[in-house]
């Protein structure tokens, strides 16, 4: 194939001197073109050479093109037609979870969750980040972590939980499940207790809320170390609310789930985040903390999914202004 290009291109360039003479010869012509004298020349010598291998040039370069444009008859194969549906880098300290008998996809759609706190004696903030999960009774939960809301003296009056992405209000909360739930920290690590469970107050007249904001929790205890994650960081310029960032399980302790992440991440407002299965596509644990290594590399520290579930099998629900403070 290589050999047959090259003769053609070689040909090609005989007839470049000829195709020079055409733009000029058809701006003499142009105002008094005799096409039959044109005709009756391609049958002598002379007006071969000066006609007919101007035109004959220019119909080998068009097609010359119009080959390399769509490809010849190689052996080499075609190229893909479609994006790859990896969306992430692969996973950073660790091998990625290629053993494992499923890759999914993480969820699509916009499901991270702003939180709008709304304080006896000061003004609202916007802390953390949430998300939603049904529980047994197919009730809508919000869920965040806990250690921002103990920074703070007085306890919040209210919460009101919107979509990253746009604002949607898409319910409040005035109650939480077993309460608001501790910093957690100490030696040897435990952040169990930073978690945060609201049942989600509706109003009737409020839009049905959209079945991709419904997240899964993973029917396992937790994890498998090595395992590779997904895990949506938030961005309020994005479309979605998020970006896909990678990780793999570094460590699974009974107090919490060590990820080493394949980029670095920004820690603020990040705390509530749900991070996803690559196995099973679903729920295995929320953000606690983010920080960064002896090596500088990005480590997220997550609330177990145990510790989740167990919270789950509370049913109190504790006010979370219990003395009615406005």
């Amino acid at each position: 194939m290589k050999e047959k290009l090259q003769d053609l291109l070689e040909r090609v360039k005989e007839f470049l001197p000829r195709l020079k003479e055409l733009p000029a010869l058809l701006k003499e012509k142009a105002t008094n073109l005799d096409f039959k004298e044109i005709l009756a020349s391609l049958r002598t010598k002379e007006g071969m050479l000066r006609y007919g291998l101007p035109a004959a040039g220019v119909v080998v370069v068009l097609t010359l093109g119009l080959w390399l444009m769509i490809g010849g008859d190689d052996d080499s194969p075609p190229e893909p037609t479609e994006a790859p549906t990896e969306s992430i880098a692969e996973a950073g300290s660790g091998d990625p979870d290629t053993a494992s008998p499923a890759n999914l996809p993480p969820p699509s759609g916009a499901f991270l969750l702003q939180p709008m706190w709304h304080w006896s004696q000061s003004d609202p903030t916007f802390q953390g980040t949430g998300f939603l999960i049904r529980d047994a009774e197919n009730d809508p939960l919000a869920l965040t972590a806990a250690h921002y809301l103990t920074l703070s003296p007085h306890p919040p009056r209210r919460v009101t939980w919107a979509a990253v992405n746009g604002g949607q209000v898409v319910g409040t909360a005035d109650h939480s499940r077993g309460g608001l739930g501790k910093a957690g920290g100490g030696d040897p690590i435990d952040l169990r207790e930073d978690l945060s469970i609201f049942p989600l107050r509706r109003a009737e007249s409020d839009a049905p809320i959209p079945a991709a904001m419904i997240l899964t929790l993973d029917e396992r205890p937790g994890p498998e170390l090595g395992e590779a994650v997904w895990l949506p960081d938030k961005d309020f310029e994005s479309s979605i609310g998020y970006r896909w960032r990678g990780g793999t399980v570094a460590k699974v302790e009974e107090g919490f789930i060590a990820l080493a992440m394949s980029e670095a991440l920004i820690p603020g407002s990040r705390a509530g985040t749900p991070v996803f299965s690559r196995r099973t596509g679903h729920v295995i644990g929320l953000v606690s903390r983010i920080t960064t290594n002896e090596a500088q590399k990005t480590v997220a520290f997550l609330t177990p999914l145990e510790a989740i579930k167990q919270r789950l099998r509370t049913l109190d629900q504790v006010p979370l202004n219990p003395n009615g403070q406005p």
